[in-house]
């Protein structure tokens, strides 16, 4: 009997030391992709460029945010061989894409990485077997498609729980010639509709369960989670950056919305990187 009182403790601890666990990110500076600009996040504090701005850290199950008194922001964060990714999103504002949001990639590579330098990247949109259309509040249609690249900078793809529901993507990307490339082993997902202030979207809509992704000679079936946050998906065969392969994705089943059916992804991203000398 006690025995199995040690073991409902432990279990209970283990349970408990996870809900309150702190994220990786926290009071650590990371890098911009693309500037020399750095990002440092607290519980109390987001500093840009060692300009702090106060705020509130607010976990939650879906995705981390940062409510500061200018700027909300929802923090998505992943691991992708050996190298740490950080996104900051905001609300932006393009007009022709109502669901639009600003985002900021932040790295920090780790050693023994067998490249040089990294970056978290969309990959670009071909077409959807459907998608939904409405007519939003000013009487003007949204699309809810991607547009160039399948990212958060545009607006998510949303289709409804019948009929097909299959997007094509490529890896196509302008690259150096003189460069060598890392391999893609992984695809990251942004599963669901999110969106900065307006949060309840996420939970409101449904999302993505079981997925099935197909490209040169692969097919394999893979269950997403229930989270709004990046979530990385090992590919069983490693794609050629530079031979822009086609990636057909396929949703299977989903998990309900609250208030709508429509099922919805928001972006979808790999780790294109420059490969190093250890890796020719």
């Amino acid at each position: 009997m006690m025995k199995k009182i040690s073991i409902i403790v432990m279990v209970l601890i283990f349970l408990l030391m996870k809900i309150n666990a702190s994220p990786k990110y926290l009071g650590n500076k990371y890098f911009h992709t693309d500037e020399y600009a750095t990002v440092c996040i607290s519980e109390d504090t987001i500093e840009f460029d060692d300009s702090p701005k106060p705020g509130k850290l607010v976990l939650k199950k879906e995705f981390d945010c940062f409510q500061s008194t200018e700027t909300n922001f929802i923090i998505l964060n992943c691991t992708v061989s050996e190298t740490y990714f950080l996104t900051l999103i905001k609300k932006n504002k393009l007009t022709s894409y109502p669901y639009s949001c600003w985002e900021m990639t932040y790295v920090k590579t780790m050693r023994g990485a067998s490249y040089n330098r990294a970056k978290l990247v969309p990959f670009r949109f071909i077409k959807a077997s459907s998608f939904i259309t409405e007519i939003g509040k000013t009487g003007g249609e949204i699309q809810y498609i991607p547009g160039d690249c399948f990212s958060l900078t545009y607006n998510p793809w949303a289709v409804k729980e019948s009929g097909k529901k299959e997007v094509y993507i490529s890896s196509e990307r302008w690259r150096n010639s003189n460069c060598k490339y890392y391999p893609i082993n992984d695809i990251v997902f942004v599963n669901g509709f999110v969106f900065p202030d307006k949060e309840y979207l996420y939970g409101q809509n449904s999302r993505a369960k079981m997925i099935r992704i197909s490209y040169d000679n692969s097919s394999f079936d893979v269950e997403l989670q229930d989270i709004g946050n990046f979530q990385v998906i090992h590919l069983p065969q490693s794609i050629d950056p530079v031979s822009n392969t086609n990636i057909k994705i396929e949703i299977l089943s989903y998990y309900p919305g609250t208030k709508y059916s429509d099922i919805v992804i928001s972006g979808i991203y790999y780790m294109d990187a420059e490969g190093s000398k250890n890796n020719e």
